[in-house]
């Protein structure tokens, strides 16, 4: 279903149809909705840019096992796209994903060791 939505929201050309499905999205207690908000509101794209609501958003989903929640979550920690660096955090959450077994989750952790970032 968050796949429908996420596709309907990405191609509709109608802004009302599409503040529907924000609503939507706002209401429902879903980890992949909260993720697909989170993404929406970092990102900047569909909805304005927003911080607090998206980190609000992904906290929320990856607190509920969603694994890309985690690693998107990690990536920009890592990465310190829109935010500040912190290695800590980013090791947090890449360690979250890759309980759930992404292999990009494991690629960030071994990133952080071998660069020794925030690491000893």
């Amino acid at each position: 279903f968050c796949f429908m939505i996420r596709n309907y929201c990405t191609y509709t050309r109608n802004p009302n149809s599409f503040r529907k499905k924000v609503d939507f999205l706002k209401k429902s207690q879903s980890a992949e909705d909260a993720y697909l908000l989170g993404k929406l509101y970092f990102e900047g794209r569909s909805l304005k840019h927003d911080l607090s609501s998206a980190l609000r958003y992904l906290k929320y989903s990856a607190s509920k096992g969603c694994a890309e929640a985690s690693l998107y979550l990690a990536t920009i920690y890592h990465v310190g796209e829109k935010i500040q660096l912190d290695y800590k955090l980013a090791l947090k959450y890449y360690k979250i994903a890759s309980k759930q077994q992404l292999p990009d989750a494991y690629y960030g952790i071994a990133t952080i060791y071998y660069y020794g970032e925030g690491v000893k």
